[in-house]
């Protein structure tokens, strides 16, 4: 480009700008002041329509916010009533005093002991001869049941009860270890069945018809009881032989004629047991 139209071209740009500042169209920037904010005011106008309408900004008011109440569910009105409780006065508890029992001891009468029996006591209506030599003692059960025992020398035998072992006991009804022998009789009776007969003869006085039924019927014996006032010689017989001295209960086990083994006083289930378990 040469000199000349370089110099006609900045000529132009001059008169351009020279007019332009005269007409107004270019406006000269503000200074701007430190620490004050700038401002344009070209810039801070709004056009509405054909109207120039200088802009005022507003203040930003900000209010605090209302606090956020925390929702709480309505709770059920319940009311709790407690039930009256009546208390009654325990019924006592029974204390049982325990209570000695009469001794059964030799030197010592009690209702277990009706001592030795005198020869005079004896009466023979009730025995006979046997064929054998021996006695026969004819006898008569509570419920009318004939028991007929026979002597031996070192036994009984049973012809009532063939074949069978035999518990005989003396006893008395008013002997409390007589008493409390019975259940053991009766589980024995009941372990071996229709191997073993007890036969209980009463020895503590004279036993009526009508004791005896309500004897057996208050202990439940199952077992035949006969009067001992009509085996008075039966007794008197096992007090010479076997050494009996009237102590209440006396038992004898007795197996095909011949006594196995015999006890002074109560017998627990257990000792009866022993020898009863040695026969079979």
């Amino acid at each position: 480009m040469t000199i000349k139209k370089r110099s006609t071209i900045l000529a132009t740009t001059l008169l351009s700008v020279t007019l332009l500042s005269t007409t107004g169209c270019i406006q000269k920037q503000p200074e701007r002041v430190i620490g004050e904010p700038y401002s344009n005011p070209i810039v801070q106008k709004q056009h509405i329509g054909a109207k120039t309408v200088p802009y005022t900004p507003q203040p930003v008011q900000y209010t605090q916010a209302p606090p956020v109440q925390q929702y709480i569910p309505p709770q059920p009105s319940i009311q709790y009533t407690q039930p009256a409780v009546q208390y009654s006065q325990q019924t006592p508890i029974p204390i049982y005093k325990e209570v000695e029992e009469e001794g059964c001891a030799d030197d010592v009468p009690s209702n277990c002991d009706i001592g030795s029996i005198d020869k005079s006591q004896i009466s023979t209506q009730y025995a006979q001869q046997s064929s054998n030599g021996g006695v026969m003692h004819t006898l008569k059960s509570i419920k009318g049941k004939t028991i007929q025992i026979g002597e031996r020398k070192n036994g009984f035998t049973f012809p009532t009860y063939p074949g069978k072992v035999v518990i005989l006991e003396m006893f008395g009804k008013n002997c409390p270890h007589c008493i409390k022998e019975i259940p053991t009789l009766k589980k024995i009776k009941s372990r071996y069945g229709n191997r073993v007969e007890v036969v209980g003869i009463h020895s503590q006085g004279v036993l009526s018809a009508n004791e005896g039924k309500n004897f057996i019927n208050k202990y439940r014996v199952n077992y035949p009881i006969t009067d001992g006032s009509r085996a008075r010689e039966l007794q008197y017989f096992i007090q010479n032989t076997y050494g009996w001295t009237g102590i209440l209960p006396f038992t004898m086990i007795i197996k095909d004629g011949q006594t196995e083994g015999s006890f002074s006083g109560e017998v627990s289930y257990k000792e009866l047991r022993e020898v009863m378990d040695s026969l079979f």
